[in-house]
């Protein structure tokens, strides 16, 4: 047993501030950052990102989590279920901003941890997932903010998130539609496919239009293909800009009546995948 004296001459663990967090920040040093967050580990991280002085610190602490768990796998799984609770209780932009970009680093590391065969997981990861996509439904937050927590979701591996709760966000803003139709995509052998069908054929629009383009880079045939001549007709309710969207799916079918649509839709600009 060590005496008081030795302990006394041990030389003592100094672990990184938030002061220094907020200043490597402000440095837009992210090796700094990811070594003074790994320092620190998960749990101080989401304790300063909850109770530290100030905005910038809490922020600092959000970024630190993600460039360290993009990094590191038990700092990945430690952190997503409660990054995922602080999200749902903050109302601080910034920090939410922080917080989705820091569940995307770990959502992407821990689908490729487990696509690689990793299983020691456990059932705190479909909790998370179902919680962010909750959270990508709150239609106060910013748009782009709620995609980023839909592509946090669904970069875990398919069993872990739900694909009927994507099916309300393919009827969200544009950036929250786009990353949930490219989840279903991904997901098309595994029952995103058959979601992609029955957006395709909704009544709206602005929300087939946009399902009958992504199904088509999967499975350019069949349903598909006859959804897109029937929204791409001239006398169809489809608005010009939507009706851009269905460009590369015509060319790709190429038929003659796929190349008469085209022609209707003029030279105009290309609509943004």
């Amino acid at each position: 047993m060590l005496t008081p004296l030795l302990l006394w001459l041990l030389p003592q663990v100094v672990l990184p501030s938030p002061g220094q967090l907020e200043a490597a920040r402000n440095n837009h040093d992210e090796v700094e950052l990811a070594r003074l967050g790994c320092r620190l580990g998960a749990v101080r991280l989401l304790r300063l990102a909850a109770q530290a002085a100030t905005s910038p610190q809490r922020v600092a602490a959000l970024e630190a989590l993600g460039l360290c768990g993009a990094h590191q796998d038990e700092v990945a799984v430690q952190a997503l279920w409660p990054l995922a609770e602080l999200l749902g209780r903050s109302e601080e932009l910034p920090l939410l901003q922080a917080g989705a970009r820091a569940a995307v680093r770990l959502g992407r590391r821990l689908g490729r941890a487990m696509l690689q065969g990793e299983e020691r997981y456990d059932d705190e990861l479909p909790r998370a997932a179902a919680l962010l996509l909750q959270l990508a439904q709150e239609r106060t937050w910013p748009p782009e903010l709620r995609a980023e927590l839909v592509e946090a979701a669904t970069s875990l591996p398919r069993p872990l998130w739900s694909i009927a709760a994507l099916v309300p966000l393919a009827h969200a803003e544009r950036p929250v539609q786009q990353a949930a139709l490219s989840a279903l995509a991904q997901a098309a052998p595994q029952g995103g496919a058959a979601a992609l069908e029955q957006l395709a054929a909704e009544q709206d629009p602005a929300v087939a239009v946009p399902a009958v383009a992504m199904l088509c880079e999967t499975a350019p045939s069949g349903p598909a293909a006859e959804r897109a001549r029937q929204l791409a007709a001239p006398r169809a309710s489809t608005s010009p800009e939507l009706r851009l969207l269905l460009r590369a799916c015509l060319q790709r079918l190429g038929t003659p009546l796929d190349r008469s649509l085209l022609r209707t839709l003029g030279g105009g600009r290309r609509a943004r995948p």
